[in-house]
């Protein structure tokens, strides 16, 4: 205890779950998909696709980054890559 009367008048504070949370929220898929969205909305293809691949990497496994990224390439005309992340996202999720 004596180092802390050294720092002077500092509270311990306890790690919280919520904000450990929040944080990687923000910096997320969800994130990327929000920002990804916004961007197609405002006619940046080229900020939607850099979003949406981002979303992607943070979660390899998330369908519905593959359909945003695959709408946004077909639209840029890439769309052999759109074609193959379709197919992906329907491998992930069929239903």
């Amino acid at each position: 205890m004596a180092h802390l009367r050294l720092r002077g008048n500092v509270e311990i504070q306890p790690t919280d779950p919520w904000i450990g949370s929040l944080q990687a929220q923000l910096k997320g898929e969800r994130s990327y998909l929000v920002n990804g969205s916004l961007a197609y909305s405002a006619g940046d293809l080229e900020g939607a696709i850099t979003a949406f691949r981002t979303a992607l990497a943070f979660n390899p496994d998330s369908a519905g980054a593959r359909v945003n990224l695959g709408t946004v390439l077909t639209e840029a005309g890439q769309k052999q890559e759109a074609l193959t992340l379709f197919q992906e996202a329907l491998a992930l999720e069929p239903d």
